[in-house]
């Protein structure tokens, strides 16, 4: 499943340390453009991974991902307020 999250940030390095601060809850590792999380030891089996687009993530996960999604959900909202979901595999429409 993927799906696309828009919000309002212009400062990457704010979205980066968001993201990061993730790791408290996950295990993470990165790439560039990409946040990569799956479950701790312990956990239900999860895999998150995150792109970084203009305005926003690309999400794709797979497994138990319930919990962590809710956790990443609650950070970009208390961060940048209002988020735009789009249904699975939907992409979004710009106008022009």
């Amino acid at each position: 499943m993927w799906q696309v999250i828009l919000f309002n940030c212009n400062d990457a390095d704010e979205l980066d340390g968001l993201l990061r601060g993730l790791s408290s809850i996950a295990a993470f590792r990165d790439g560039s453009a990409f946040y990569f999380y799956s479950h701790l030891p312990g956990q239900p089996e999860f895999d998150v991974d995150c792109e970084l687009i203009t305005g926003g993530l690309i999400t794709t996960r797979k497994g138990a991902y319930h919990l962590f999604f809710g956790h990443l959900i609650d950070a970009l909202t208390s961060k940048f307020g209002k988020l735009e979901l789009f249904k699975d595999g939907e992409l979004p429409v710009f106008q022009h």
